[in-house]
């Protein structure tokens, strides 16, 4: 009776364990699981973020900068500013400052 009782205790304590072992192997497969998702999001939000890097980069490209500027010069305000070749000190009886009229703020009351 003594043997059959260990037989069965050490039987228990067996299915104890194994039963264990495979709650924590199917917990340890879910984790991992769960982290390709992640990484897999990661990396799908660093080719957004690269991807939106090159559109900024190609926004603020000088040509088309300039391009943009040049179409919309008068509707934000700017007006091309001549060069002068002369430029003359204040000192021998010219002007301290180049002469510059701001057309759009006299148009527009400011």
């Amino acid at each position: 009776m003594g043997g059959l009782i260990r037989l069965v205790l050490v039987g228990v304590i067996g299915a104890g364990v194994g039963g264990a072992f495979v709650v924590v192997k199917n917990r340890q497969h879910s984790l991992a699981n769960e982290k390709a998702a992640m990484e897999a999001e990661i990396e799908q939000f660093h080719k957004q973020i690269d991807t939106l890097g090159l559109r900024i980069m190609a926004m603020v490209d000088r040509k088309v900068l300039e391009e943009r500027l040049a179409g919309d010069m008068a509707g934000r305000g700017l007006i091309d500013i001549e060069q002068t070749e002369q430029v003359s000190l204040a000192g021998q009886g010219g002007e301290q400052y180049a002469s510059y009229k701001d057309t759009w703020r006299d148009e527009n009351n400011y």
